[in-house]
């Protein structure tokens, strides 16, 4: 095991241990009538500890799980500052990378930095690393999906076949793929840095820029020249659930999880789930949320969540894996703070083959800029694969 990773994770132990005991005193002195203010003091600093060491243990992956791509990028870098320097290498550039160029040489499609790009985006991504991916080659993709399953029956040879009696039927659900665009600038001066990783340098920059952007689209977006998000659609409590809305289960209180027993209302979502979709079940919060949640007990009296001592394990959350977004709402009144869901059934996400690059070293002296396009779109295809928790009495 990687030493900084080892040490990340026995760090991460040790604020656990930590966490739960001060926790257990907290509310023994909230039981007794006691001020608790300093253990509340500590209970933040301890928090900060977990989400740090989860945070340096996130970092270490993903430069770990670059390293064997990152070949693929650094390969080409020199050609491509060189394409960039002299325009006379343009032919022998394009040749070599199989680029797609405009007339003046401007737009190029670089498949290894391409994939270094979807990489990083994937890592950083929460929605990208749950949900359902599809590359395609046209504008938009179309699903037809059945609203409500199909109905199975058993016979003897000469029975009346009645197996498909009584299906909703079919629903059409196209999702386009929208433009995404980002501009990382790099100094000349870097550029002829021979030690400068062009290649990986704009991998990380575009693929970290993009994924910040399609967290936002994937979770909240409102479908017009963008990805449509699983928040944006309608919302209703899950006893009133039907095909094109998400079902919720409310937390108990107005603005808040409940004083009392809030674990209850997890499990309650949970169970809302149908079992066919709660098997692949995961959890998609924040971390403000996240601190909250981490305080609270079961019947038995163990924490519901439970940080991952692999590297590249998620931390459970009631058995289940739990991911975090900071898209994802705060806890507030009529918020959506939580969901937990069958992703890959519930959530389609269409990336338009080739990530176009504009380098463009005119606009500003001394700098240049690498005009980096995508496309892509999302929307949820089965609704009732995903729930949601509302902070609402009911």
């Amino acid at each position: 095991m990687d030493p900084e990773v080892k040490k990340a994770l026995e760090d991460l132990g040790k604020s656990w241990k930590d966490y739960r005991e001060t926790n257990d005193a907290r509310m023994e002195a909230i039981e007794k009538g006691l001020g608790h203010a300093e253990l509340d003091a500590k209970l933040a600093n301890i928090e900060a500890s977990i989400t740090e060491a989860k945070a340096q243990i996130n970092r270490i992956n993903l430069g770990g799980a670059g390293q064997a791509s990152h070949q693929g990028p650094s390969a080409i870098a020199n050609e491509l500052v060189g394409w960039m320097r002299n325009k006379d290498r343009q032919t022998q550039f394009v040749s070599k990378v199989s680029a797609s160029v405009n007339a003046d040489g401007g737009f190029i499609v670089i498949p290894e930095i391409d994939t270094e790009i979807a990489r990083v985006a994937s890592a950083t991504c929460a929605m990208r690393g749950l949900a359902n991916v599809k590359t395609i080659g046209r504008p938009s993709f179309v699903k037809f999906v059945n609203k409500g399953g199909l109905t199975a029956s058993g016979d003897d040879e000469g029975d009346e076949k009645t197996g498909n009696e009584g299906t909703p039927g079919l629903a059409r659900i196209e999702i386009f793929a929208h433009n995404l665009r980002t501009r990382p600038v790099a100094t000349e001066e870097s550029l002829e840095d021979l030690d400068f990783d062009v290649g990986g340098w704009l991998a990380e920059e575009a693929g970290i820029a993009f994924a910040e952007k399609e967290d936002d689209w994937f979770i909240d977006g409102d479908g017009k020249k963008k990805a449509r998000g699983f928040l944006s659609h309608t919302i209703v409590a899950n006893a009133s659930y039907e095909w094109g809305k998400i079902g919720y289960i409310a937390s108990g209180a107005a603005a808040d999880f409940a004083s009392s027993n809030p674990s209850d209302k997890i499990i309650d979502l949970i169970h809302s789930l149908k079992a066919k979709y709660r098997r692949n079940g995961v959890f998609l919060t924040n971390n403000l949320t996240l601190a909250k949640i981490r305080k609270f007990k079961d019947g038995q009296g163990n924490y519901l969540w439970q940080p991952s001592f692999v590297a590249g394990q998620p931390d459970m959350l009631a058995g289940y894996p739990v991911s975090e977004d900071d898209y994802m709402p705060d806890v507030g009144a009529n918020a959506y703070p939580l969901a937990f869901a069958d992703w890959k059934q519930g959530y389609q996400i269409v990336d338009r083959r080739g990530i176009k690059i504009l380098v463009d070293p005119y606009t500003t002296e001394g700098a240049v800029k690498f005009r980096t396009y995508k496309r892509v779109g999302g929307d949820v295809i089965n609704f009732e694969a995903i729930k949601l928790l509302k902070i609402a009495s009911s």
